[in-house]
């Protein structure tokens, strides 16, 4: 039989006084109080603007990712598939794009009609701006359709699964900042965080600069702006070679993301010795300014 020890009954013992879980505990005036705490908000981590920035990626990812379903389940059953068209459904109890999709080939000819489909978003506008269903225009029959390419769709999809490729190599990051899908998911997607946008512009305007002047390796500008301190353009623009050579005098076309100078500087990559001196953009900062963007920008996405 097993000894009953009264030091741990749960409910304490008189012998040693130990309430034990039913002790009474000294309340705080603040807990004794039944007063309303005042109401107080932080302030906020993001604008207004980022926020609906923000929304409208989530809803082309939404949007992107049902239809990819759908377009999975027509290809099961169409493996020659290659475009969908759909119309305008104008019950005024379910409007907008339709719920059932013509099929075609690669070549325009007809494989299925009246295919059911599913979709996140039925603002045809909307489906436009998020280039998911493109071409509108009125068929043979005189209604308003569009067509949803598959193979854009897929790599809309896969930009969304796997963000744009980040290279190690400085010259092949640079050269990929002219390429259409980074620049289209840095310059159309990402402008939610200040830092991806203003790398991306100034890693794209660095590689236009090489592409008229391949040993260009650094260039010196500097900075005006308006009366409220805002960032206006960049000017006096000299660019060098690796070795401090001027390549050439006054070039125009450089151009940095549209911010107050300060924030041109921090997030653009630039150096600048003291306020007022010219700023500095060297070909290895804008290209590790553009990596490190690329990678926050997957990271918060994910």
């Amino acid at each position: 039989m097993t000894t009953f020890v009264s030091e741990l009954h749960p409910r304490g013992n008189q012998t040693t006084g130990h309430a034990g879980q039913f002790a009474e505990k000294a309340h705080s005036a603040g807990e004794v109080s039944l007063a309303q705490p005042p109401i107080s908000f932080p302030l906020p981590t993001t604008t207004a603007v980022l926020a609906a920035q923000e929304l409208r990626e989530a809803s082309r990812k939404l949007s992107a990712l049902t239809m990819a379903e759908g377009a999975r389940r027509v290809l099961a059953q169409h493996p020659n598939a290659a475009a969908l068209t759909v119309g305008i459904n104008h019950d005024p109890v379910s409007p907008g794009v339709g719920p059932y999709v013509d099929v075609q080939d690669a070549g325009g000819a007809m494989i299925a009609r009246g295919v059911p489909f599913t979709w996140a978003e039925r603002d045809p506008n909307v489906l436009e701006e998020m280039g998911l269903v493109t071409d509108w225009d009125n068929d043979s029959d005189g209604r308003m359709s569009g067509v949803v390419r598959l193979a854009d769709l897929a790599a809309q999809v896969q930009e969304i699964q796997d963000g744009p490729a980040v290279t190690d190599d400085d010259d092949d990051l640079i050269l990929s900042a002219r390429d259409g899908r980074i620049r289209s998911d840095l310059k159309q997607r990402a402008w939610a965080t200040e830092h991806t946008a203003a790398a991306a512009v100034a890693a794209e305007s660095f590689a236009a600069l090489q592409e008229q002047y391949p040993e260009a390796d650094s260039v010196e500008f500097n900075i005006y702006t308006d009366d409220n301190g805002d960032y206006v353009s960049v000017c006096d623009a000299t660019v060098y070679d690796a070795l401090g050579r001027v390549v050439v005098d006054d070039y125009e076309d450089f151009d940095l993301y549209d911010t107050d100078p300060e924030g041109a500087i921090r997030f653009g990559g630039l150096r600048q010795e003291s306020p007022g001196c010219p700023v500095v953009l060297t070909r290895d900062n804008a290209a590790a300014n553009l990596r490190q963007a690329l990678q926050d920008d997957r990271e918060a996405r994910w």
